[in-house]
């Protein structure tokens, strides 16, 4: 006789127009302590954007800063990342984070004149699952981590670390840590943010 299996889908949920979504973000300190946080809304207002060789993009704006993401058919979330090297912005490249399929890839290297040139590098990776509480509700996540450098002849490396958690049943991060530390010019510099779900209102 076959055995019995119990299947389990795993739920994808595509937020609608006018979904919002409340964040704690908070910047680090030298030491990589985090300062007090504030509250910071973002609002879905779009869903056909077409960005960076991508369409059918969802657009997030919180009037100050903008989001985009978009759904990989087999479930991992690719999203529009600003990488920047000790607040200098080294340029925009969608990196896909292998939430369902737990993978690991490089990221996609692109250089970029800033005070030198700047070459960003690094690789992504799923780190796993777990459960976030937000609003009181417990919320399975799958987590993946990027790790990146950006070099340059005159300002030295400066690796980093991102950190997400990704809820499927709501189709957002509920959490992501950045970090940073490396030299500028021959100083060391350390910082970072952490921003992670407080409230959301799916539509």
């Amino acid at each position: 006789m076959p055995e019995h299996r119990e299947c389990l889908e795993r739920a994808v949920v595509k937020p609608k127009m006018g979904s919002t979504f409340t964040d704690s973000a908070s910047t680090k300190d030298t030491t990589l302590a985090n300062k007090p946080g504030q509250l910071v809304t973002y609002t879905l207002v779009d869903t056909t954007r077409t960005l960076a060789g991508k369409s059918g993009v969802y657009v997030f704006d919180n009037n100050l800063d903008t989001l985009y993401q978009y759904y990989e058919s087999n479930g991992d979330l690719s999203i529009y990342v600003d990488f920047s090297a000790a607040g200098y912005d080294a340029g925009q490249e969608w990196v896909t984070f292998p939430f369902a399929s737990q993978t690991t890839a490089n990221i996609t290297t692109f250089s970029k004149l800033v005070v030198d040139t700047v070459t960003i590098s690094g690789s992504v990776q799923g780190s796993g699952t777990g459960t976030d509480i937000v609003s009181g509700h417990s919320l399975s996540v799958e987590k993946a981590t990027l790790t990146s450098q950006a070099k340059s002849m005159l300002v030295g490396t400066i690796p980093a670390t991102v950190l997400l958690h990704y809820a499927p049943s709501i189709g957002l991060v509920t959490y992501q840590d950045f970090t940073e530390q490396g030299r500028l010019f021959g100083t060391s510099i350390s910082g970072g943010t952490t921003n992670y779900l407080t409230s959301y209102s799916l539509k």
